[in-house]
């Protein structure tokens, strides 16, 4: 038998929205309606008119009028979550949550906010109820003494509620009683009940709550004060769900911990859909660190691509702002169009070494973030394009998950016995690939990650996002995801022309390699279609004699950051000049202490010596 459930999450303004078939954003009040957001407690049977006195308890009310369908029926809030994963345990604060800074892609997840997590910890049970938390965290030593010494909260609202317990539900007055005197209790108005224990807890509350609200005088109070019957039914809960348990043992009851979230801003991780003809999707990840060199690579990107072509451009953004993104759009024009999936609060945890940043783990998940198109043309944020993206968009990819070029320069450190890093214990490269990453003799077909053209249905078929950041996660890897990346889609790789990812690097690599491989990098370098500035010296904003810095430096100057690029580039080497006379000067002051504690013979011996090294020190 198939059981509905409606957990209704409650808005009163634009958040971050998480639903599906089960959870049910729902706006309270008469305001604005909020985009994405079906359901509204101004609709129908309903007090949403009354909604600064009741709080979330219009919704409720809305609920109990109008779902008359549902099995079970919960409250959640946009910020305060139930936690339905049950095989995790996660630490709580002192107020009894779990506190986390921001919504991530993993939070339904790692939360168990998705249907059958929900299924699982509500179906069986008659009643889902937030786990106890005491009031001795805040110094109460009971519920009375709690509520009456709370912000914004009056002792004889609460006894006005007692009196009206008194008088229409007198059976109840004891547990009224009851509850005060305990130093826990069930808060927030989060709980999930059967329908009709949902519909005798309505009739319940809202028949007290009338009565109350006819005997305060709200025009004496404050805002947060009108909010009085909120704070009331908390209360309130915990009498009605005492007597309800004390006479009814046989109720199954489930106890969840609840989710606090600090930070409830909409996050849009989904690309939306492109419906131009002839679309190049083009996805590169970047931080408002790389806004400049993002702005040459977009002005590269448009001045070759053939003129029927509409870029599709998705930046995975690692934290750029709202300036930047409107004039990163500005550079497109009218050949394509750009959107932002923000991932600046993915990867929190992840640890990188080198020049990398967290925006490279991006490329990892992107069938999640891309889910309507059929592939995508990754490439990294330091690279200048100098040929038709369109061509190599088109690529056939024979049957491969992946295209991408061979890595040059990993084979020659592989030749040559170039060692990896400290946490991977300094293996040689060849050793590194073959045993730490685990690619035994394909470690010959390694590939550069800088560019590569995904076949998203394979991707999502294979569905190797999750694995692949756990692996990232077990162990440090030299160069991150891009051995996750080769480790994955060995052997199902399609290798494209070196052309498009040509490393600026000096001939200093062709030691070791084949006369084969000799000729073919230096013909991608005679015509390079993508330059891929890797390597922290080898950027052009680094080291303005980097090899091919000039095509940089001709796209940089069509952008709004040309100018900004250089003056810092020009602070860098006044900072550096100003420390090594820093250190000149320190050492003249030592040198010049000694020389005055010389007795006067010896300092005209050595005259010489004193001018030839004050010129030097």
């Amino acid at each position: 038998m198939t059981h509905t459930i409606s957990l209704y999450t409650v808005y009163h303004q634009p958040a971050h929205l998480i639903q599906n078939r089960y959870i049910k954003p729902i706006q309270v009040g008469n305001g604005t309606a909020i985009s994405g957001i079906l359901y509204r407690d101004n609709e129908g049977d309903h007090i949403a008119d009354k909604n600064p006195f009741y709080c979330e308890l219009t919704a409720q009310y809305w609920a109990w009028k109008n779902d008359l369908n549902a099995d079970y029926i919960g409250m959640m809030h946009y910020r305060r979550f139930f936690n339905f994963n049950g095989e995790k345990e996660y630490a709580d604060n002192r107020f009894g949550v779990i506190e986390t800074e921001s919504f991530t892609l993993n939070f339904t997840q790692q939360f168990g906010l998705e249907e059958s997590a929900i299924e699982a910890q509500v179906l069986p049970y008659d009643i889902v109820l937030p786990q106890a938390w005491s009031v001795k965290n805040e110094g109460a030593k009971d519920l009375l003494t709690h509520y009456a010494y709370a912000p914004f909260h009056h002792k004889k609202d609460l006894m006005i509620a007692r009196d009206v317990i008194a008088e229409i539900f007198p059976d109840y007055l004891s547990d009224f009683d009851y509850v005060m005197r305990q130093d826990s209790g069930y808060f927030t108005n989060m709980f999930i009940l059967k329908k009709t224990l949902f519909a005798d807890y309505s009739q319940w509350l809202f028949s007290i709550l009338e009565r109350v609200e006819k005997r305060i005088d709200f025009s004496r109070y404050q805002q947060q004060e009108q909010r009085v019957l909120g704070y009331l039914s908390e209360r309130l809960f915990n009498v009605w769900i005492a007597q309800l348990l004390r006479n009814n043992p046989e109720l199954k009851v489930n106890y969840l911990p609840r989710v606090f979230m600090k930070n409830t801003a909409e996050k849009h991780w989904i690309a939306q859909k492109v419906c131009q003809k002839n679309a190049v999707s083009v996805v590169i990840a970047a931080d408002e660190h790389y806004v400049p060199h993002l702005g040459a690579l977009i002005c590269s990107i448009i001045d070759h691509l053939s003129c029927d072509a509409f870029l599709d451009l998705i930046i995975l953004d690692g934290g750029i702002d709202f300036i930047s993104q409107k004039q990163l759009a500005h550079l497109l024009g009218k050949r394509g169009a750009i959107q932002f999936l923000d991932l600046s609060d993915e990867f929190t945890d992840q640890k990188v070494h080198m020049h990398f940043s967290r925006a490279t783990f991006y490329r990892l998940i992107l069938d999640k973030l891309i889910i309507d198109r059929k592939r995508v043309l990754y490439i990294d944020c330091d690279t200048i394009v100098l040929a038709d993206l369109a061509e190599l968009f088109a690529t056939d990819l024979n049957g491969k998950a992946i295209g991408a070029v061979f890595d040059y320069i990993m084979h020659h450190f592989c030749q040559v016995g170039v060692r990896s890093i400290e946490f991977t214990n300094y293996l040689p490269a060849k050793k590194y690939l073959e045993d730490y990453v685990g690619l035994k003799e394909n470690w010959r077909h390694y590939f550069q990650a800088g560019v590569i053209l995904f076949d998203l249905e394979q991707l999502r078929t294979l569905n190797y996002a999750d694995k692949m950041i756990a692996s990232l996660t077990e162990k440090r890897y030299w160069f991150l995801d891009q051995d996750i990346l080769n480790k994955y889609f060995v052997g199902n790789v399609h290798f494209l022309n070196p052309c498009w990812n040509v490393v600026n690097v000096g001939a200093d690599i062709y030691e070791g390699l084949s006369a084969e491989l000799i000729a073919e990098l230096k013909a991608a370098e005679r015509a390079p279609a993508i330059i891929h500035y890797a390597g922290y010296e080898a950027k052009p904003w680094v080291d303005l004699s980097a090899k091919f810095a000039e095509f940089y430096y001709y796209y940089l100057r069509q952008t709004f950051w040309y100018e900004s690029v250089l003056t810092s580039k020009m602070l860098l080497n006044v900072r550096k000049k100003s420390q090594k006379s820093g250190e000149k000067s320190w050492r003249w002051k030592i040198a010049y202490r000694i020389w005055l504690r010389l007795p006067i013979g010896i300092r005209k011996m050595l005259n010489g010596v004193k001018d030839y090294l004050k010129e030097r020190l």
